[in-house]
């Protein structure tokens, strides 16, 4: 397979430049494309591996992956849907002027498709993808696996790290641009009045991502702010992958929701950010910064996922 373009090395080569020690960094194309060749001709799993011959992160004009019969791999099935969670109605809050409902419906009717020449699909300010979520699951739940399997506790410890900061890293990312973009100055901005409402704003647009059904509790940015998450796409996976846990291990849902509220309350979310490592040092590293009191999800035997946010004592 030849491409100019490909999500993964144009959004590592914006962000970090070259990629130092490796032949490409489009795992998950190379891992689909085996897949996909697998499915076509209905051989079985694990039965083809891919090579990254060329990529953008490494000065190339166009990507090359080649797939061939490799060694023979045992992977599991997808967990698919894996424990799915429905629920009656949509989000809403008095509290607010902006009007989830007519938020969310201008927003799911965007043709997010990619464009016919690129194939990419640029939409809230910057480039996105319509993705597998268990892609995202599994790579946590695997992290983790294998850190506890090699450093126990400080395993634990070192994947929950890495997963809270990558979410963080995407909150970001997709705020500062979502801010930036012609979908929020034409759906959202016109009722955005108050901080609050740019809040809300961001939760319904959180909730046309597939994400699951995203509600505030409580509200206090001074104080304890509450999120009740419905039908989360992290928790359905993780109880098919793992079952119940005796800790929380819904570290995606961890990092947004903390990033929502730094990006908010503790960066005074702008349009137009410069985006790299000092910025996210000085938004989630602070002595202000928002932190996780109270964590009870569906893996902990709770009914939804649910986390209570306050600074940082």
């Amino acid at each position: 397979m030849e491409t100019t373009n490909e999500h993964y090395s144009l959004a590592w080569k914006k962000i970090y430049g070259e990629a130092l020690g490796s032949d490409g960094v489009c795992y998950f194309t190379m891992g689909f494309l085996c897949g996909a060749t697998e499915a076509i001709h209905d051989i079985a799993l694990g039965t083809f591996d891919a090579k990254q011959i060329r990529c953008l992160t490494k000065g190339d004009k166009s990507i090359r992956i080649d797939v061939f019969r490799g060694l023979r791999k045992k992977l599991k099935e997808s967990v698919g849907e894996g424990v799915p969670q429905s629920f009656d109605s949509q989000p809403s809050n008095s509290e607010t002027s902006v009007n989830y409902t007519e938020v969310m419906d201008a927003l799911l009717s965007n043709d997010l498709a990619g464009d016919e020449e690129t194939g990419l699909i640029e939409a809230y300010g910057g480039l996105i993808t319509r993705h597998y979520s268990n892609y995202y699951n599994l790579i946590n739940v695997r992290v983790l696996m294998q850190l506890e399997k090699k450093y126990k506790r400080d395993g634990i410890l070192k994947a929950k790290s890495i997963a809270i900061k990558s979410a963080q890293t995407s909150a970001m990312y997709l705020l500062s641009n979502l801010i930036s973009s012609t979908e929020w100055a034409t759906h959202i901005a016109p009722s955005v009045k108050t901080t609050e409402d740019q809040l809300h704003g961001i939760l319904a647009f959180i909730n046309t991502l597939g994400w699951g059904k995203w509600e505030i509790e409580r509200f206090n940015p001074e104080g304890k702010t509450s999120f009740n998450i419905t039908a989360s796409s992290e928790s359905n996976a993780f109880l098919k992958m793992v079952g119940e846990t005796k800790a929380p291990i819904c570290f995606f849902l961890e990092g947004m929701v903390t990033g929502i509220m730094n990006m908010v309350y503790n960066n005074k979310l702008a349009p137009k950010m410069k985006l790299d490592a000092n910025t996210f040092n000085k938004i989630f590293k602070s002595d202000t910064r928002y932190i996780v009191t109270e964590a009870r999800t569906r893996m902990t035997g709770e009914e939804t996922d649910h986390f209570t946010i306050a600074r940082k004592q």
